[in-house]
Parts: C-alpha cells; sequence; structure tokens
C-alpha cells in the first residue's frame, strides 16, 4: 500500500506539473490575445465607429437645418429669436460633430477641411436668410437659399457622405482583423490544448488503474471485515436499512440470525488469538457455503456475526439457523499442523414484523433470542417474535454483554 501511494504521489506531481504549465500557457496566450483584441477594440471604437457616428449626425443635423429652412420659406413663416436660437444650437452640434471627425479621421484629411471651409460659406450666407426671415423676406431668403446656400450644402454632404463610406470601410477591415487574430489564437489554444491533453494522457491510463485500484482496496476496507470476508457492522446495517425498506415496500418476509460462538475467550486464551482468527475465518467459510444469493452476512463484533434472510418467515430462517448450527458442531475446526478444535455456535432468531422500521430494533430482538440459546445451555437455536422479546428483556440481568455469556 505504501508503495502504490508513493506511486499515486509520482503521478499526482506530474499530473499537477502538466497542469500548471498548461495553465501558465493558456494565460499568457489568452493574456497575448486579449491584449491584441484590446487594441483592435480600441482602435475601432477611437476611429471607425466614432468618426462614422459623428459624420452620421452631422449629415442627420445638416438635413434637419436645411429642412427647416426648406419649411420656413414655403409656408411664409417669420422667424423668432426662438427658432434663432434653435438655428444656433443645431450649427453648434453640427460644428461638435465635425470636430470629432476632423480629429480621428483615418482618410483623406483634404474632405473634412473642405466640409469645415463649406460650412463656414454657409454660416455667412445663414446669417442673410435668417435676416431675410426674420423681416418677412420670404422672396430674398428663398432665392439666396436656392442659389447660394444649397450648392454649399450639397458639396458638403457629398463630403460627409465621403467620410461615412470609408469609415465604414475602416470599420470593416478592424472587424476583419479581430476576426483573423480571433481565429490565429484560437488554433493557438487548439495546438497548446492538444498538446497538454497527449501529455496528460501519457499519464492517465497509469494513473486511473492505480486509482481505481487503490479506490477498490479503501472501499473494500471500509465495506468488509478483513479477517473473515463479512459485511462489517456498518455496511451490514445499511445493507439491512436498505434491504428492510424494499421488504416493506413489495409486503414480503424477512428474518435475521444473531450468532455467537461459545466460549470463544477460552479458545482465546487457550490456543493463542491466531487459533482463534482460524476459527473465526472457518467459520465463516461454513456461513457462506449456506447463504443464497440475496442473504447478508456480517460480523457484528468480535465472534459475533448476523445474517439476514430475505423472502424467510421465523420458520424458514429458523431452519436455515438449525443447519448452520449442527455444521458447526460437527465440524473439525484446525487450529495448527493437525490439531484440530471442536467449537459450537448459539443462534438467536427473529423476524420482521409492522412496527419495526429500521434494522436496530430487529437486532435488538434477535440478540435477545441469543441471550435465551445462551443462558439455555448453548449450542441451540432460539426463535422469538417482538412481544417475546419484550418479555425476556425485562428479566435481562443489568449490564448482560455478549462477552458475558
Amino acid at each position: 500500500m505504501t508503495k502504490q501511494k508513493a506511486k499515486l504521489n509520482r503521478y499526482l506531481l506530474l499530473d499537477k506539473i502538466i497542469a500548471i504549465i498548461g495553465i501558465v500557457l493558456v494565460s499568457l496566450m489568452y493574456s497575448f490575445g486579449l491584449s491584441k483584441q484590446h487594441k483592435i477594440t480600441e482602435n475601432l471604437l477611437q476611429h471607425p465607429f466614432a468618426v462614422s457616428n459623428a459624420a452620421l449626425d452631422f449629415r442627420i443635423d445638416v438635413l434637419e437645418l436645411r429642412k427647416y429652412m426648406l419649411e420656413t420659406m414655403l409656408y411664409r413663416k417669420r422667424v423668432d429669436k426662438v427658432e434663432l436660437s434653435k438655428i444656433n444650437i443645431l450649427e453648434e452640434q453640427m460644428y461638435s460633430h465635425l470636430e470629432i471627425v476632423r480629429k480621428d479621421f483615418l482618410g483623406d484629411q483634404t474632405r473634412v477641411k473642405n466640409i469645415i471651409d463649406e460650412m463656414d460659406i454657409w454660416k455667412k450666407i445663414r446669417v442673410p436668410i435668417t435676416a431675410n426671415l426674420v423681416a418677412g423676406n420670404f422672396d430674398a431668403a428663398e432665392s439666396l437659399a436656392m442659389y447660394q446656400a444649397s450648392p454649399h450644402i450639397d458639396q458638403i454632404l457629398a463630403d460627409i457622405d465621403y467620410v461615412i463610406t470609408f469609415a465604414r470601410g475602416r470599420a470593416n477591415l478592424f472587424v476583419e482583423e479581430g476576426r483573423t487574430q480571433v481565429s490565429q489564437d484560437r488554433l493557438m489554444l487548439v495546438l497548446l490544448m492538444v498538446l497538454a491533453l497527449f501529455s496528460y494522457l501519457l499519464l492517465s491510463n497509469k494513473l486511473r488503474k492505480l486509482v481505481n485500484h487503490i479506490y477498490d482496496m479503501v472501499e473494500h476496507a471500509a465495506t468488509f471485515d478483513e479477517l473473515t470476508g463479512a459485511y462489517n457492522r456498518k455496511s451490514f446495517i445499511h445493507l439491512g436499512n436498505t434491504e428492510i425498506e424494499r421488504t416493506r415496500r413489495y409486503n414480503l418476509s424477512l428474518s435475521l440470525l444473531m450468532m455467537d460462538l461459545d466460549h470463544f475467550k477460552h479458545v482465546n486464551d487457550s490456543y493463542g488469538h491466531d487459533a482463534g482468527d482460524s476459527v473465526l475465518r472457518q467459520f465463516s467459510e461454513i456461513c457462506h457455503q449456506h447463504l443464497r444469493g440475496a442473504d447478508i452476512y456480517g460480523r457484528i463484533g468480535g465472534e459475533e456475526f448476523a445474517i439476514l434472510l430475505p423472502h424467510s418467515d421465523l420458520t424458514t430462517a429458523k431452519e436455515a439457523a438449525e443447519r448452520i448450527r449442527q455444521e458447526v458442531a460437527n465440524y473439525d475446526f484446525n487450529i495448527a499442523a493437525g490439531k484440530c478444535l471442536n467449537v459450537t455456535v448459539s443462534v438467536g432468531v427473529a423476524d420482521l414484523d409492522d412496527e419495526t422500521a429500521d434494522i436496530c430494533p430487529l437486532l435488538k430482538q434477535a440478540d435477545t433470542a441469543l441471550y435465551l440459546s445462551k443462558s439455555g445451555g448453548r449450542n441451540r437455536v432460539t426463535s422469538i417474535d417482538r412481544s417475546q422479546a419484550r418479555e425476556a428483556c425485562s428479566t435481562l440481568p443489568a449490564g448482560m454483554t455478549p462477552e458475558a455469556w
């Protein structure tokens, strides 16, 4: 077990080293890729998207201004101070959007400069137009708008459309660059994962077999009694409760045998504990020979054993107990080379009734029957029901234990 533990520790250490190396490499690659993606995203937001959005907003404002001026002249409405204030605010917004375009546009800057120049010309023309609208000189305002302002507005729109088209194209380039980078990062990640997986698989098969073997050993040690191969007390109780639940669900019968080797302390004291262990092993072999597939055999403690018999009423269980008792009584237990010993066993039998919810009351009932076998002369089988067990328990001496039997 110590060698297997050392081997497992070595495999686990190598596994951790591979995992750490893989995590570090993936983290570095992810950090590098994230840095690139951040730069691409920053460029995308700072240049194409920002310029495109600002240019679109600028174009909308230009069209809104043109629409307002045309509606005013068409419906012959005079412009008051409030309307002039709205026009000024709209123009301020246009210049604000144009400043973003000027600062971050990566295309032909002469087109942006043309827009600025055209805006300055428009502003000079807009002053007499609004003055005529305020004074109600609609024909003069319409003439200025049609013959002087309109060509400049058309040129502004043409230039801003170029800016929008260029910015969108640039955005597509950044997006494509980002997709290419993501594809490269994914490929590197896949290659790295394949490498890590290949390295891990070199160890996984041996590690899996070793872990399964150790797990089986630990599970067996936690479930069975090492000396006799019977279920230990904890496992027996767990399986017993499960079996009782199934028995109640399907309205079946179930009985329990409680067995204790007579004068076993004398065997240990007279012939040694090795001889006692040999007797326990041989006794368990006899019990196993009489077990059916569904029966549950467990070592409750010391020389005390129990057998749970599903689908068995009290009569059937008593017959099975009697067969075991007779074979044990007639068996020559080999305790040393050429030396044999005769041992007997006392058995208590109890069956499941409607009041018993788990195995513990059934164990106590069978234990009481076992006490009656002991007090009745040993080497015998005694069966009792729940009412008889209560009556017998009231007569038990204080502190009575199997060791005292």
